[in-house]
C-alpha cells in the first residue's frame, strides 16, 4: 500500500515498503518520476530471465502471421506472466500495452510461440529498466483528447478503438482495444 498525499508543488508519500516509495522521484525541476524497477528486477528472477540478454523491441514483427500448434501444456504460467506485464503496462510502461493487448488475447490457449513472445517482452524490459514515466510541471491545465479507429482487420474483421487524454504535456488516460462488433464503414468504426 502506498499514499501519496499532493497539496500545490509539495507532495508526501507513505508507505510500508521503502520498495515503493522509491520508485517514486522527483527531479530538480520538480517532475515527478515513476518507475517500476524492482517489481521488474523481481519479475525477471521469478522467470529466470535476470542473466538473458535485453531485445531491443518487445514484439517480433509480423508475430501476428506465424503459425504454431503447439499448445502450452497449462496456461496458468502464462496467464500469470500475462498479469505481471499488464500491471507493469497500465502503471508505468505503455510502451509494452500493444504487445501485452496482442498477447492477452492468447490467455485461453497460449501455444510455445505465445510463451516465447511473453518472454521477449520480459527481455525487452531488462534492456529498457532505465526508462520512467515523467509526470511534467506546466503551467498549462488544458485538457486535450484524441480518438481514432481502424476499419477492421483481415481476420476476424472487428475494428480496433483507440483514444488518449492529456492534461497539460501529461498523458493521463489512455485505450486500446477490439470493438465488440464488426462495422459496416469506417464511418460506424
Amino acid at each position: 500500500m502506498i499514499y501519496l498525499l499532493v497539496y500545490v508543488d509539495d507532495f508526501f508519500i507513505c508507505s510500508t515498503s521503502n520498495d515503493f516509495i522509491n520508485e517514486i522521484e522527483r527531479d530538480i525541476d520538480g517532475n515527478i518520476l515513476l518507475h517500476q524497477n524492482l517489481k521488474i528486477l523481481r519479475i525477471l528472477e521469478k522467470y529466470g530471465m535476470s542473466s538473458s540478454k535485453g531485445i531491443s523491441t518487445p514484439m517480433e514483427v509480423g508475430y501476428l502471421n506465424i503459425k504454431e500448434n503447439r499448445l502450452l501444456p497449462s496456461n496458468e504460467k502464462y496467464r500469470k506472466l500475462i498479469g505481471e506485464l499488464m500491471y507493469i503496462a497500465n502503471c508505468t510502461r505503455p510502451d509494452i500495452s500493444s504487445a501485452i493487448g496482442i498477447l492477452s488475447r492468447r490467455v485461453v490457449k497460449p501455444n510455445k510461440h505465445d510463451w516465447k513472445a511473453l518472454k521477449r517482452i520480459l527481455g525487452y524490459l531488462k534492456s529498457t529498466l532505465d526508462l520512467v514515466l515523467v509526470f511534467e510541471t506546466s503551467s498549462s491545465v488544458e485538457l486535450t483528447g484524441y480518438t481514432d479507429a481502424d476499419w477492421g482487420n483481415e481476420k476476424d474483421r472487428k475494428s480496433t478503438t483507440g483514444y488518449i487524454y492529456k492534461l497539460g504535456t501529461n498523458l493521463i488516460t489512455r485505450v486500446s482495444q477490439k470493438q465488440n462488433s464488426v462495422s459496416l464503414s469506417s464511418t460506424e468504426a
